[in-house]
């Protein structure tokens, strides 16, 4: 997401055909999450490490806690550890970095609020609440995205629930979807990437490929196909849909630029380099 935000929750998906690729559904942990001025990752050994615009400490995580995923906002960042607890830091205005006790399943960030999924699969959200957007209907999910004012998630029968500005879900069912500044993609029950909301920009009308992992960011859009490579369609004013060549496992798109990890367990990131977004640390990264 910007995206102002960005927003999380990334799935990676393993398919050959359309059963298989239903039977090969899982959710990996979200290792990068590129925002609108930093973008966070997780290392090979469990830390989180940021860089870019740190003005809110956004970019600033703690270092005495192991992870498994992290999700970017706008200015705050919020992580998973391995034992299930959200940590968040950075901006907290809105109560958006206050994280409850308890154990949880996946967390993702919008402009100034968070979601997470507990354990028993609810979805308890904190933040600002203006549009509705931190007021999660009552069930069980598997899966939770935050937009800028918005939040989707995805029943167990992968029927999708939108609330906040944007309270009309996608018709049809899901595997995933996720949400850019003021629009969607997500991954049919075929692979095939479909997407939707604002389209001035081109950011909702993907081509026609199926993919494992997708990202929308704030007016571009980002997959991975079946054979690894990264696709993106959308504004590209920073270069930052202009995927560069190679192999990788999970992307995130921002909103004037783009990372992804590589199958060698390295991120690499283009577009704007304002903020100093692409200048991505020396570290080996986890792979999700």
């Amino acid at each position: 997401m910007n995206k102002f935000t960005r927003v999380a929750s990334l799935w990676f998906l393993a398919f050959t055909n359309c059963s298989a690729f239903e039977e090969a559904f899982v959710i990996p942990h979200q290792t990068i999450s590129a925002s609108a001025g930093h973008t966070c990752a997780i290392t090979a050994e469990g830390k989180v490490v940021c860089w870019g615009n740190n003005n809110f400490g956004q970019a600033a995580p703690p270092s005495s806690w192991r992870f498994v995923s992290v999700s970017a906002g706008n200015s705050h960042t919020c992580a998973l550890s391995e034992q299930g607890s959200i940590v968040c830091f950075g901006s907290n205005e809105f109560g958006q970095a206050n994280a409850p006790e308890g154990r949880f399943l996946s967390v993702c960030t919008g402009k100034d609020h968070t979601c997470a999924i507990k354990d028993d699969h609810t979805i308890v959200c904190f933040g600002s609440n203006q549009q509705g957007q931190s007021t999660p209907p009552q069930g069980a999910f598997i899966h939770v995205s935050c937009g800028l004012y918005d939040t989707c998630a995805i029943k167990d029968d992968k029927s999708v629930v939108c609330f906040g500005a944007t309270n009309s879900p996608p018709a049809g069912k899901l595997h995933y979807i996720d949400l850019g500044d003021f629009h969607w993609c997500g991954i049919a029950l075929d692979g095939a990437v479909v997407c939707g909301g604002s389209n001035g920009y081109g950011q909702a009308s993907p081509p026609s490929i199926k993919a494992k992992q997708i990202s929308a960011g704030g007016h571009h859009s980002c997959a991975i196909t079946p054979d690894n490579k990264v696709i993106c369609w959308g504004s590209n004013t920073y270069n930052q849909a202009s995927a560069p060549e190679g192999t990788f496992l999970q992307v995130s798109a921002g909103y004037s630029h783009t990372c992804a990890v590589t199958t060698d367990a390295k991120v690499k990131c283009w577009g704007s380099m304002s903020d100093r977004k692409l200048e991505v640390p020396d570290e080996t990264f986890a792979l999700p």
